[in-house]
């Protein structure tokens, strides 16, 4: 969907080939999303999925032991929130307004899918050992992914100022 022909903000990926728009803050912009991209995808999703393999090697269906170590130690869900913030990076990197709004949905979705995850297995298969740990890590938003959220709103509020003129 981002790719289909739909309102953009100003700075994204496309402009770097308008003159219209500033170059060096356009430069300066896309390099930081794909940056974060990068970081999103490369290392903090090796950091869960090699937890996650660690975890379940021997079991992988049924894993013995709840995982909580590494970036679950953070969080619960750091599979969601990598992905989150990674899809999230792409559609401002593509200025997609469309796929934005989107977004919410696919946040939403992902919610559900956590919520039915942890009522119908995590908590039938871990029981006191789920909910203690439930009780002291953040299922979503530790204070490193806040900072990030908050940056990124801060990106998607400079864009909205910025697209004076929307282009198609």
């Amino acid at each position: 969907m981002p790719f289909l022909n739909q309102p953009r903000f100003k700075l994204n990926i496309f402009s770097l080939f308008d003159i219209k728009v500033i170059l060096l803050e356009n430069v300066l912009y896309n390099i930081i999303l794909i940056a974060l991209i990068g970081y999103f995808m490369s290392v903090w999703g090796t950091k869960v999925v090699n937890c996650n393999l660690q975890a379940t090697k021997d079991r992988f269906l049924h894993p013995s032991k709840l995982i909580t170590e590494g970036p679950y130690k953070k969080v619960r869900n750091p599979m969601i929130m990598g992905d989150l913030f990674c899809h999230l990076s792409f559609i401002l990197l593509l200025g997609a307004i469309h796929t934005l709004c989107l977004y919410i949905i696919y946040i939403c979705i992902n919610l559900v899918i956590v919520y039915i995850e942890n009522k119908y297995s995590l908590c039938i298969h871990f029981k006191k050992e789920y909910e203690e740990y439930a009780k002291k890590t953040p299922a979503y938003m530790n204070q490193e992914l806040w900072l990030f959220a908050i940056f990124y709103l801060v990106i998607i509020v400079t864009n909205i100022c910025l697209t004076t003129t929307i282009y198609i």
